[in-house]
């Protein structure tokens, strides 16, 4: 009789699954140990936040000049700025950080940061880490909420609320100055262009004319020279026919006329000779020169009150060395959290040193 063959023994496969369970209990059995890490991180946040000077916030807000600004630059038309042209060259200065950082400088501002910093450091460093926080906000909303693009409101912090307000404004009137200093540097030297244009256009009519004065002399003397040889004295106009043309020329042929020196005779040549010897200006040239010289004179008279001129116009100030939003709390509970996560994760380390020491 046949022997009945057992099923071979299968090992059981590994049970991968978690048992929540188990993980509760062992989170509640080292429950204090979380508490106990959390307390110290938000302790250690908390003595952070003591030790942290309070960051205050200044921000101003800036629109365009007035017209009548833009129209005492643009008189004469020396210029052609817009109410949007000159606010943008005055904001390329006010926002670049090389310009900030020389008024920073230039007004005593980077002394004041660093009078408490001992040993050596970078000056351009500390003044670069001070303006790091100058920002633009936000278009400054109208009344009905819609954002009004001529109105921008800039943003700084810092630790000394005096100190960041009184240098955003000698940081926009030294940017509204060193503007002022540029436009006027331009106008003097367009101003000058055009004088030595007016000059320049002044002296080639007088040669124009000087050169037709000279052509004509050298004609009328020829004229004469043959009217002299010739021994006529006096005009021949009583032998031309006056019905025939009105014209002081007579055509005798195919493009010919009679001569000068024919018509008018040696004393009339002589006399009109003597009158282009003493002439200085036609009185059409003259009226050229006259208008030039009207615009020379209104240029050589323009002075540009530039001094007290405003590329800007400054709303009242929103925020005066006012104190930022605190993150003292926020800080404090990324502190709490962090001190939670750093407690569980040390629950299974140390739930296998305990075992390690169990089984030695």
């Amino acid at each position: 009789m046949a022997t009945k063959q057992q099923p071979p023994i299968v090992p059981e496969a590994p049970n991968d699954e978690i048992d929540l369970r188990e993980v509760f209990l062992a989170i509640w059995n080292r429950k204090w140990m979380i508490v106990g890490v959390s307390i110290i991180f938000i302790g250690i946040a908390s003595f952070y936040n003591y030790l942290k000077p309070t960051t205050y916030q200044s921000s101003i807000i800036l629109s365009p000049p007035l017209e009548a600004s833009v129209l005492d630059i643009n008189k004469e038309g020396i210029f052609k700025e817009s109410k949007d042209s000159l606010f943008r060259r005055f904001l390329e200065k006010f926002t670049a950080p090389e310009f900030q950082v020389a008024v920073l400088k230039d007004k005593g501002y980077l002394n004041q940061l660093t009078q408490d910093i001992k040993g050596e450091f970078d000056e351009n460093q500390a003044a670069y880490d001070f303006i790091n926080s100058f920002k633009l906000v936000e278009e400054v909303k109208k009344k009905k909420g819609f954002f009004d693009p001529n109105r921008l409101e800039f943003e700084l912090l810092g630790t000394d609320k005096n100190l960041i307000q009184k240098y955003l404004n000698d940081l926009k009137s030294a940017a509204n100055q060193k503007e002022i200093e540029e436009l006027d540097e331009i106008f003097n030297s367009r101003v000058n262009n055009e004088l030595t244009q007016i000059n320049k256009q002044i002296g080639d009519l007088l040669n124009i004319h000087q050169k037709e004065i000279e052509s004509n002399k050298i004609t009328l003397k020829e004229q004469l020279e043959i009217a002299k040889d010739l021994g006529i004295e006096e005009n021949n106009f009583k032998k031309i026919q006056s019905n025939q043309s009105d014209s002081l020329n007579l055509l005798i042929g195919d493009n010919q006329t009679l001569p000068k020196w024919y018509l008018y005779g040696a004393n009339a040549l002589n006399k009109e000779l003597h009158i282009l010897n003493n002439r200085k200006v036609d009185s059409s040239v003259s009226q050229e020169i006259r208008k030039l010289e009207v615009r020379k004179s209104r240029l050589n008279s323009l002075v540009p009150n530039f001094k007290n001129l405003q590329l800007i116009v400054i709303d009242k100030l929103p925020n005066i060395g006012q104190p930022t939003q605190s993150k003292k709390l926020l800080i404090i509970a990324i502190a709490g959290v962090l001190g939670v996560l750093v407690g569980l994760i040390l629950i299974p380390i140390l739930n296998i040193l305990r075992q390690e020491k169990e089984v030695s």
